[in-house]
């Protein structure tokens, strides 16, 4: 699902949105997500929950308007493997992330957060590790983390490209998975 203001800019305010699946899916319970201001929401439920085929219902209310989309029937037949393993290292002037190929991927996105959540309680998205690849490696400025911090990498896997940025176009169903680097990823000075 994406989330966009009419214009295609990321919201102005964090915004809880629910996702409902069909029966059988997250032990029956909607999944509850926060997508954060100014950042888009691009989610892709791709966590330890099963899929399981049906429709899908996705709601959210910006500036006091509720909106809701439903999914056409998704089957789960292709589910992904995972990119495991996953490594990075940091020679102080760029970070590297490594992980393996997967069979049916077209694009990975790997994503950076702080292991541990800020006084408001966010753990905001490292938006220089936000990258969209082909390739099994990706680099970004060891600038971009903070020293003496660790962080959570993560790496998604798309059996489409999908565009990620504000033009979200994707076929009607494409599978991804998910994985995360088995330790947290420390920042030293």
């Amino acid at each position: 699902m994406k989330l966009a203001l009419s214009d295609g800019s990321a919201l102005t305010e964090s915004t809880q949105v629910t996702v409902t699946g069909p029966a059988g899916w997250n032990q029956d319970e909607p999944r509850v997500l926060t997508v954060y201001a100014k950042l888009y929401g691009t989610y892709f439920l791709s966590t330890t929950m099963a899929p399981v085929a049906g429709v899908y219902k996705v709601s959210a209310t910006v500036a006091g308007q509720t909106y809701t989309a439903t999914s056409g029937q998704i089957s789960p037949a292709s589910v992904l493997k995972s990119a495991v393993p996953i490594a990075a290292t940091d020679d102080g002037t760029q970070v590297t992330v490594n992980w393996s190929p997967v069979d049916g991927a077209a694009t990975y996105l790997h994503r950076v957060y702080p292991t541990l959540a800020d006084a408001a309680g966010d753990r905001p998205l490292v938006a220089a590790a936000n990258i969209a690849t082909q390739a099994t490696s990706v680099t970004f400025p060891s600038s971009a983390l903070t020293p003496n911090t660790s962080y959570d990498i993560g790496v998604l896997a798309f059996s489409a490209v999908v565009d990620v940025k504000k033009n979200f176009s994707v076929p009607t169903q494409f599978n991804t998975s998910n994985a995360y680097i088995a330790q947290p990823f420390f920042r030293t000075p």
